[in-house]
């Protein structure tokens, strides 16, 4: 069943994301011929321009913003896996740019409670109380990987909150120097003003009885925060705390189109959420779901929203199933179909031809395996969205699968 749901949830991932590999595509966001503004969350997963949701974003207008900094920030601050909010706009030829582009870590501070998976790749680790899941996507810097992580390392963490509130990390920067100032972004819970707490996530309590000025007025329960300050155990004494909009799609409007990702919480209901975001299906036709059906929906099931704005919650027009938390399963649900025949695997060796902006050639001294990449590949290491970084001979290794006679990378990074 789980590799059923995975090659499933990667069909729509990387097969159809195919359909916009060079900036355009067939309807939703990507649909070209009709400008527009819009806003766009999900993890980078590539750079030339900025890459995010299977859509080319350029930058040379942009604004970028990176932990409440503007001033000297630039693309280069940004990194593959940080999970994004773009402000865009889309002209008549389908191009994007994007207007202002902002970032800001789920949570920073001192690793503890390790714990390997006991089948395929990652595991799981705490920060400040916060539940840290990684898998095969997860994108690590300052170390090799899941098994470099250290008691006490210092780690900036970026990912999806999940329905249990845990964070499926998409990127996990390990930072250098001690323990000293630490991070935490999320929702408010179980306000309480006398003695001065409120806890985010499942066992995270903030205290801010010592922050000058005393809790802001904007926030409430249920408000964003990013709270920074001092940590004992899973206790933040906070210094500072602000509203923090990245938890959602704060100041999209009525009418603008958004695309989101994350994994779906909140049901039963009317409605669910996704990445905070308050989304409705009612209207949705059934073939605006990709790779999967309405019954599929679940709690836990990752998915990639479009839709347009109607008094604060995302009317979808699309939903696409995605590759969930781990190797073996994905965000896909139970229902909908098979694999298709999909093979997965890995090669490591060096590249004997870059042919074009798609595709390349890599041999690992018994075969050789030409692949192609897209939008949705995820790019590791500096390497390019159109490998023009890359040469013969470089060391790389690739995740692919294959489909048909077509082996599509889901993720390409150097192998030192």
């Amino acid at each position: 069943m789980k590799a059923r749901l995975f090659a499933r949830g990667l069909l729509v991932s990387f097969v159809l994301s195919g359909l916009v590999s060079c900036g355009g595509g067939a309807g939703g966001l990507a649909g070209g011929g009709i400008g527009g503004t819009g806003m766009s969350q999900g993890p980078v997963t590539g750079f030339g321009s900025v890459f995010v949701n299977g859509i080319e974003f350029a930058t040379e207008r942009a604004e970028i913003e990176v932990e409440g900094q503007t001033s000297g920030i630039t693309q280069a601050n940004l990194g593959v896996g940080m999970v994004v909010r773009v402000e865009w706009e889309k002209d008549a030829s389908g191009k994007f740019t994007a207007k202002r582009i902002k970032y800001s870590d789920d949570v920073q501070g001192p690793v503890a409670g390790i714990s390997p998976a006991t089948t395929g790749t990652g595991g799981t680790f705490t920060v400040l109380g916060q539940t840290i899941k990684v898998d095969a996507l997860t994108v690590f810097s300052g170390i090799a990987g899941f098994a470099g992580l250290q008691p006490s390392q210092i780690v900036e963490v970026s990912g999806l909150r999940d329905a249990n509130g845990d964070i499926r990390a998409t990127r996990v920067e390990v930072k250098t120097g001690t323990a000293g100032e630490v991070e935490l972004k999320g929702v408010v819970s179980n306000l309480n003003n006398s003695p001065g707490t409120f806890t985010i996530g499942v066992t995270t309590t903030v205290n801010y009885s010592s922050v000058p000025g005393g809790l802001p007025s904007d926030v409430r329960e249920g408000t964003c925060v990013e709270v920074k300050g001092t940590a004992t155990d899973n206790v933040i004494t906070a210094t500072s705390i602000e509203s923090d909009d990245s938890c959602s799609l704060g100041g999209a409007k009525n009418g603008e189109e958004v695309e989101i990702e994350g994994f779906v919480t909140g049901l039963p209901g009317g409605t669910f959420n996704v990445n905070g975001v308050a989304v409705s299906v009612a209207s949705m036709l059934d073939s605006g779901y990709e790779n999967g059906i309405k019954a599929d929906l679940d709690n836990n099931v990752r998915v990639e929203v479009e839709g347009k704005i109607t008094n604060g919650v995302l009317i979808a027009q699309k939903v696409k199933f995605k590759l969930g938390g781990d190797d073996g399963a994905s965000g896909g649900g139970s229902g909908g179909g098979d694999g298709g025949g999909i093979v997965f695997d890995e090669i490591k060796g060096q590249v004997t031809s870059v042919t074009s902006s798609d595709t390349l050639s890599i041999s690992d001294g018994a075969r050789t395996v030409t692949i192609t990449v897209n939008n949705d590949t995820l790019f590791e290491d500096g390497i390019r969205r159109d490998l023009g970084n890359i040469t013969k001979v470089d060391p790389l290794k690739i995740k692919f699968y294959i489909t048909g006679q077509t082996s599509i990378a889901i993720k390409v990074e150097r192998d030192d």
